[in-house]
């Protein structure tokens, strides 16, 4: 349970730290005034909201259950949520800040310690400059754009796994379906805040209100950016993780088939081998090569010749032998890189791709087939690319 304040006394100065009992002389002087409430019990912030003039409806969300990020303008001051990235238990989840700005004050207040929080205020104690705070609104979208940058490290290691876990489904290791519901879980966790995250900063960076200064808005802009590039890489890591899956399943349903295919192959050579040992094994006195002393060899050597055709007939047709998908897996395979090393050509042909227009007999030359004649440098018309 902690109450920490800092104030700017000037523009574009160090803040220091400032004792509560000072607060309304800060407010005064003060280019403005950060309150930072952690874990505090719900009466004590009730009680200091009310002192500060917010609105007993905002105050009551403050000590609600979790809200989605939103905002709301009460003309003298602002009520804004977001949700700061925090890891609990081995697993990713969202931790509630509830923010209030007002002339010269910003107050913030949170259950559990955040990075971005910590990094914010050591920045403003050191370099001012840096940080670019000069009014409550730029300290706030200051604050939203670290938040930002933290869901965006971990959306990295996102990636970085996704890459790991699709070399495994190759393979068909059975460990890629905990691992890919466990990061389907925690990009489920991270997408249901981002997102009305995203529309929040938005939203206050085009508001047109007295609380957001200029530089208010640029970082409010700044913030939108991070948070729009981070939506659209989750849907990224998404559509991967669902590839991800079908690789997997496409090895093992490989996996299966070759299983299958081996116990057929196997059962195909043995059937005619059973029928030859269950006719020579009838208790009939006359059977071919009973009486023959190499009849038993004559047999064997015959049923070994029997299997050996029919591997050969089998492979001969490719229902044995071939390329096992896991083993892809250690090759390179041909990507689009070749393509960024080819030289620039002219574009021709492209007449191929669309309809010729004609007006009466005369044909209408597409744009297409105009190209740049090198030698002398002027465009001419290749009678090569003319309609029929």
């Amino acid at each position: 349970m902690t109450v920490r304040a800092l104030h700017q006394k000037r523009p574009n100065q160090r803040a220091e730290p400032l004792d509560m009992s000072q607060l309304d002389d800060a407010l005064a002087t003060s280019s403005w005034v950060w309150i930072d409430l952690l874990d505090q019990p719900a009466a004590e912030v009730e009680s200091l909201c009310t002192r500060l003039g917010f609105d007993p409806f905002a105050v009551e969300d403050v000590l609600d259950i979790e809200l989605i990020p939103k905002y709301e303008d009460f003309g003298s001051h602002m009520y804004v949520v977001l949700h700061a990235l925090i890891a609990e238990h081995d697993r990713i989840d969202t931790q509630e800040v509830d923010a209030f700005i007002a002339d010269r004050l910003i107050v913030t207040a949170h259950a559990a310690p955040v990075a971005g929080i910590e990094t914010l205020r050591e920045a403003l104690t050191r370099h001012p400059t840096a940080a670019g705070c000069a009014d409550p609104s730029a300290v706030l979208a200051r604050l939203g754009e670290l938040l930002g940058r933290r869901y965006l490290e971990v959306l990295v290691e996102l990636e970085s796994r996704i890459e790991e876990l699709d070399a495994q489904a190759l393979l068909g290791d059975p460990q890629v379906l905990a691992d890919v519901q466990a990061l389907r879980r925690d990009e489920s966790t991270i997408r249901t805040m981002l997102w009305p995250q995203r529309q929040v900063l938005a939203s206050l960076r085009a508001e047109d209100s007295e609380l957001i200064s200029p530089m208010g808005h640029r970082r409010f802009g700044d913030a939108y950016d991070i948070h729009n590039q981070l939506v659209e890489s989750l849907s990224a890591s998404r559509a991967l993780l669902s590839h991800v899956l079908d690789t997997y399943r496409g090895a093992t349903d490989e996996r299966l088939a070759v299983i299958t295919r081996v116990l057929t192959v196997y059962a195909a050579i043995m059937l005619p081998l059973t029928l030859i040992t269950g006719f020579f094994g009838m208790n009939f006195v006359d059977i071919p090569l009973t009486g023959s002393r190499h009849g038993w060899l004559i047999v064997t050597l015959g049923m070994f010749a029997l299997a050996a055709v029919s591997l050969a007939f089998f492979a001969y047709r490719g229902w044995i032998g071939g390329t096992r998908l896991q083993a892809t897996s250690k090759r390179v395979g041909r990507g689009l890189a070749y393509a960024a090393y080819s030289p620039l050509r002219p574009i021709r042909n492209l007449r191929r791709l669309s309809p010729t227009v004609r007006h009466g007999t005369k044909p209408v030359v597409p744009e297409a087939v105009l190209e740049p004649h090198l030698e002398h440098d002027h465009w001419r018309l290749d009678p090569d690319e003319l309609p029929d």
